[in-house]
């Protein structure tokens, strides 16, 4: 009989779970081909039978679990070679390792407001009991830290809502019984929101000086759902500035009467907060003139030649149109002055003259208009203008006889004067008839001078005048006076004669 010795050996030195080991026995001197033998694995592993070719024999085992074991080679000879045994081999299978990779970030640009998934795959070495499982930890800088359990192929997602910014994060695989450790890390960048602004204005057409509501509604763009908040500017060209808050749905509206009639540009601008970028949109308004309405009193009225008279024109707004019209009225007067006056703070402007004649006169007033309001006319007004009433005040005259027979009146004279002021009134005919039997006798007629007194002299008469007890001086009236008479004696004075 032979004699023999086995050894084993093991490929790797340094298996990890899941991995093919290869136990090689060797067994010299080297046995026919074909004789076998057999591998024992400590009280965890199988024996196994190899057959040797070339004094080799090799077996492959990949089901050792994790841990320390020991292998042992056993030749049981034959009727040439004597058996043998290896001494006892000892190797540990480790874990097997594993890798975490970040195989997605969906959306790959997210917005304020919109939920991030990540998702991850921890691989491994080993396959079977040696494949990763449990659970891995997702944590999120300034966010949350959340654990998910891994799917049968490893695979694991995280759906998490960050704030606007940077969020580095990791994920951390912790191992198992079969698998060591591993993680991956990534970041996550969470952009604002886009935003839009709607404006509308009400009323679609207004006039000046009233109230117009500027409004905008701003929003997200899609696919955000983060809500705007805060400050929103309405700029109209040529008018205010004006500045409101969002509500809680995105709205705002601010009101003015302050701006003027034309066409204006009016830019709203959204200033944006932490999580939706500002915006803006440009729009228009365009206000038109208010239309106004003119009134028109006077005072006195009637009123007197020669009396001042005063006219009050009143303009307002007509509605919806608001404010105090300002400018310049023109009062104009059918037989009379054109007048012009100025508009006060309380839409009230006034002219006056003393300049009317006797009679009705027509009156309107013209409000002139300005950059807020439309021109108006007032109804027509009838200013009634009386004359004034005069005293006619006759003197007593004689009749003188002359030497040749003839008869002669030396003195006539009446004074004409103002009722009311006894003031003269100079410059008027007044016409002399003497009261006689048969009716009146024209004596003549003459002017009054500056003290209001007409004269006449050495008016010669016919002997009827002897029949006039009086004579009576009549005034017609004139433009601004009315007509007057006055009455006086006429004594017939026979001597001395005259010439």
């Amino acid at each position: 009989m032979t004699a023999t010795t086995t050894t084993i050996s093991i490929i790797p030195s340094s298996p990890t779970c899941g991995q093919t080991v290869v136990l090689t026995a060797t067994v010299s001197p080297a046995p026919p081909d074909g004789e076998t033998v057999q591998f024992i694995i400590s009280d965890d592993g199988p024996t196994l039978t190899g057959t040797l070719f070339g004094g080799l024999a090799s077996v492959p085992i990949s089901t050792l679990g994790v841990g320390s074991h020991t292998a042992a080679a056993s030749y049981p000879g034959d009727g040439t070679f004597d058996p043998s045994s290896s001494g006892f081999l000892t190797f540990t299978v480790g874990k097997a390792t594993t890798t975490t990779t970040v195989t997605s970030i969906t959306p790959a640009s997210p917005v304020c407001g919109q939920q991030v998934q990540v998702c991850v795959q921890v691989a491994s070495s080993g396959s079977g009991p040696c494949l990763p499982s449990g659970q891995v930890q997702f944590v999120f800088t300034n966010g949350p830290t959340v654990n998910v359990t891994l799917d049968n192929a490893g695979n694991a997602c995280a759906t998490v809502n960050l704030s606007v910014g940077s969020h580095p994060f990791t994920v951390s695989y912790p191992g198992s019984a079969t698998t060591d450790p591993s993680s991956a890390s990534g970041t996550v960048t969470v952009a604002q929101a886009t935003s839009n602004v709607l404006f509308t204005s009400t009323p679609a057409s207004p006039v000046c000086g009233q109230t117009v509501q500027l409004c905008a509604h701003v929003a997200a763009d899609s696919p955000s759902p983060c809500l705007p908040t805060g400050q929103v500017t309405f700029a109209v060209s040529g008018g205010p500035t004006l500045i409101g808050n969002l509500d809680a749905n995105g709205n705002v509206c601010v009101s003015t009467t302050g701006i003027a009639p034309g066409t204006h540009t009016v830019t709203v601008t959204y200033a944006g907060n932490g999580g939706v970028q500002g915006s803006s949109v440009t729009g228009s308004v365009t206000v038109a003139k208010a239309n106004s309405s003119t009134s028109l009193t006077s005072s006195p009225n009637p009123s007197t030649f020669g009396q001042n008279v005063t006219f009050t024109a009143t303009v307002v707004a007509v509605a919806p149109g608001g404010g105090v019209p300002t400018g310049t009225v023109t009062f104009t007067i059918s037989g009379g002055p054109t007048l012009v006056g100025i508009l006060n703070g309380v839409g009230q402007a006034t002219a006056s003259t003393s300049a009317l004649t006797a009679g009705p006169h027509t009156v309107t007033a013209t409000y002139n208009g300005d950059g807020c309001f439309n021109p108006s006319t007032s109804t027509p007004l009838t200013q009634q203008v009386n004359p004034k009433a005069t005293t006619l005040t006759a003197a007593p005259a004689t009749i003188r006889m002359r030497t040749n027979g003839t008869f002669v009146i030396p003195t006539l004279s009446a004074t004409l004067t103002e009722t009311a002021t006894s003031a003269a009134v100079v410059g008027q005919t007044i016409t002399f008839n003497a009261n006689s039997a048969l009716g009146p006798l024209l004596l003549g007629s003459a002017v009054t001078d500056a003290t209001g007194t007409a004269t006449l002299t050495n008016v010669t008469v016919p002997s009827t005048v002897l029949t006039a007890p009086t004579y009576t001086a009549t005034f017609a009236g004139a433009p601004g006076f009315s007509g007057s008479t006055g009455s006086a004696v006429l004594v017939f004075q026979p001597l001395p004669l005259l010439p």
